[in-house]
Order: structure tokens, then C-alpha cells, then sequence
């Protein structure tokens, strides 16, 4: 008589089937685990993405000409600039919304909203401009007189019987019969000036030359 061999035909199918079932659970989960993480980066890449192209918009905005703190391009105005508010930030960028931020200026944090402890930094590097008041006198047929550079215009002053006020030779103000009362004059921020006059008496001229350091600007928000 022949050995008995093991397993029919319709237990073997039904291990079978008892495999596949849990080669699909396992299938599944598996497939479920990949798309949550894949929805997952995906929501991650576009707040990070989100948070960067703000970042980038502040720092930006920030130094731009036309910036509420600032002179010119890159040039800030210190006392506007280190006066800086959060809601400041987000009149100029609205995007910025409720996200932490934090903007330093030459070391010093002005903003500071929130805990932006991770977040996406920036840096710029900029000037930060203060302005600084300067006046002098030169008498009228003496020496002329040296105004600081940096300072785009200046206000003259005659008194006496002054005729004629010159900038670097250029005339400025004349009259024959004598100047009267005070005058704003443009000039060059970029020269340094040489005031003369002619006649009798003598020229008061103010001045506010314009100081700047370099400051390193750096934003970080995060969500």
C-alpha cells in the first residue's frame, strides 16, 4: 500500500487563497502608508514653498525704492527702519498673514513676532543712512567755504550787501542790488563742495550730509 500524501488538492487551494488575502491586506496598507506620505511631502513642499517666496517677498520689499524705511534702493533710514512693526511687515507683504517672523537689521531685531524657531531665513546686505546737521559761514570776496559730501542739497543765507553766491564756480543766486532772504540750492550728494560769494557781508550755508554703514538684513518666518 502507498504512503498517504499530504494535502488534498482543496487544502492546498485554500492555503493558496489564505496567502493572496493576506499578501493584499498587507498590499494595501503598504499602498496606504506610500500616499498618505506622499500627500504628506507634498503638503510639507508646498507650505515650505509658500514660506520661502514670502520670506524672499519681505527681504525684498524691505530694501526696494519705494520702501516705507528706506531712502533710496538698499538705503535705509535708520530711525525708520529700527521703528519697523510687524504690522508694518504686513501692509507690505499681506501673505505674511499670522506666520512668526523675525527681521534683524545690523544685528538688532526689530521684529519679532511669533517663534520662528525653524522657519526659512533670508539675508540681505544693505545700508543703513543717518542724516547728521552741518552749517558754516564765508564771508563775501574771502576763501570760499568746504560743505561734506553726501548732502543733495544745501540752504544759503546772505546777509549785508552779498551779490552773487557761487557752488564749485557755478553761480547759484545773484542779484546787483543784493540778496534777500534764505535759498535752497541742489547739489551733487557724490562732490565736495565749494561755496564762494561776492559782494560785502557774509553767506551762512546748511547743510545735512547724509552718513551710512553697511547692515545685514535678515528675515526668517516660519509657519
Amino acid at each position: 500500500m502507498s504512503p498517504r500524501r499530504a494535502g488534498s488538492p482543496r487544502t492546498r487551494a485554500q492555503a493558496n487563497l489564505l496567502v493572496v488575502a493576506v499578501a493584499l491586506v498587507v498590499l494595501t496598507a503598504v499602498t496606504g502608508t506610500a500616499v498618505a506620505m506622499a500627500e504628506g511631502a507634498l503638503v510639507t513642499a508646498e507650505r515650505d514653498s509658500a514660506e520661502r517666496a514670502t520670506t524672499v517677498a519681505i527681504a525684498e520689499r524691505l530694501v526696494a525704492a519705494d520702501s516705507p524705511v528706506t531712502r533710496r534702493a538698499n538705503v535705509l533710514d535708520r530711525d525708520a527702519a529700527m521703528a519697523l512693526t510687524a504690522d508694518d511687515l504686513k501692509r507690505l507683504v499681506p501673505e505674511l498673514a499670522g506666520r512668526a517672523v523675525r527681521v534683524r537689521i545690523g544685528g538688532v531685531a526689530v521684529v519679532d513676532r511669533g517663534d520662528p524657531t525653524g522657519g526659512t531665513t533670508i539675508r540681505r546686505l544693505g545700508l543703513l543712512a543717518t542724516t547728521d546737521t552741518w552749517a558754516g559761514t564765508v564771508p563775501a570776496g574771502g576763501e570760499s567755504l568746504t560743505v561734506p559730501r553726501r548732502t543733495d542739497r544745501i540752504t544759503v543765507t546772505p546777509s549785508g550787501d552779498v551779490e552773487t553766491v557761487r557752488v564749485d564756480g557755478r553761480v547759484v543766486l545773484h542779484d546787483p542790488d543784493g540778496l534777500d532772504g534764505k535759498a535752497t540750492v541742489n547739489v551733487s550728494r557724490y562732490d565736495t563742495l565749494a561755496v564762494t560769494a561776492a559782494g560785502e557781508g557774509n553767506v551762512t550755508v546748511e547743510a545735512t550730509p547724509e552718513t551710512t554703514e553697511k547692515a545685514l538684513i535678515v528675515v526668517t518666518v516660519d509657519d
